[in-house]
């Protein structure tokens, strides 16, 4: 056995059910496993306690049920922009909301027709470098905040 490393068991992938989606291995480490749109994830919880582990549970469903099927795997960054105006025009004063637009406008002609996936950090540091520069730092700020805004 190396210095600090754990045994683990022969069985310690083996599951117990404890609660609706939640399970513990023989380590006594639970787990969350939810179905969404017919497909199984299963996670870590990093905890050993329950009280934690139902916590952890919940924000774990809210974040796979927040997964989107096969239909939006490929979506556009144009196609986005426009459903994530459309969800957050009713939440926001017209000058906020006109702000949110005017900076998508800015955004569309450095990232359309990508797929949102596809946008990395490679992406982003080849809009600062073309954009940045013409800017001013608080408009290119808004811009980078757009589409985390809502998230």
């Amino acid at each position: 056995m190396v210095f600090g490393m754990r045994k683990m068991p022969k069985n310690s992938q083996e599951f117990k059910k404890v609660a609706e989606c939640l399970y513990r291995n023989a380590n006594k480490d639970y787990y969350g496993l939810v179905k969404v749109h017919g497909k199984q994830i299963r996670r870590s919880l990093k905890t050993s306690d329950l009280a934690i582990a139902k916590r952890r549970l919940i924000d774990f469903r809210a974040k796979a049920e927040r997964l989107e099927g096969q239909e939006n795997r490929n979506i556009r960054f144009e196609e986005l922009a426009v459903a994530w105006l459309a969800s957050i025009q009713s939440a926001l004063k017209p000058k906020s909301y006109d702000r949110r637009r005017v900076a998508l406008i800015g955004l569309n002609p450095y990232f359309k027709g990508m797929p949102v996936k596809s946008i990395g950090f490679s992406e982003i540091d080849e809009w600062k470098r073309k954009r940045g520069a013409a800017i001013s730092a608080r408009s290119a700020r808004r811009q980078l905040e757009v589409p985390a805004d809502d998230s």
